[in-house]
């Protein structure tokens, strides 16, 4: 169902959608072979931002990368933010402005936890984005 230009079209809503700025930095903790991690790399690169894959980095290094880094917008799937939570030795990431998570349901004890770490981030679950463009996308009023 998806085309290039279908991509393009849903990078480009989400600058808008999202804010985008010239200073954003996108990071992603899993592997470009998987579609979530793939669509946040591409949806960077595209948009002219710094993109960052983080999977080679081990789970405990990853929250001081993101910081060191200074990312700004994050792409993850619950599992990988639990690993993040678990991984880090409690600093904060207040640079993290917006999370986008997707592929599969993000746990409300998960996402109080990771709130906490990235206290300035927006959480954002999705459903969709890689292979038919956004079908959900939470927002400040959805449960």
């Amino acid at each position: 169902m998806r085309r290039q230009s279908s991509w393009i079209n849903s990078f480009d809503t989400n600058r808008q959608l999202f804010g985008y700025t010239a200073q954003d930095r996108i990071a992603v903790l899993g592997r470009l072979s998987h579609s979530l991690a793939l669509y946040g790399v591409l949806e960077g690169l595209h948009l002219g931002l710094e993109a960052f894959a983080l999977d080679p980095v081990p789970v405990r290094r990853q929250a001081s990368v993101l910081a060191a880094e200074r990312i700004s917008i994050l792409y993850a799937t619950p599992t990988q933010l639990r690993m993040l939570v678990l991984g880090t030795s409690d600093e904060p990431l207040p640079q993290i402005r917006l999370i986008l998570c997707g592929g599969g349901a993000l746990d409300d004890s998960t996402a109080q936890t990771v709130q906490n770490l990235c206290p300035n981030a927006a959480i954002r679950v999705f459903y969709g984005a890689a292979e038919t463009s956004f079908i959900t996308l939470s927002g400040l009023d959805t449960p």
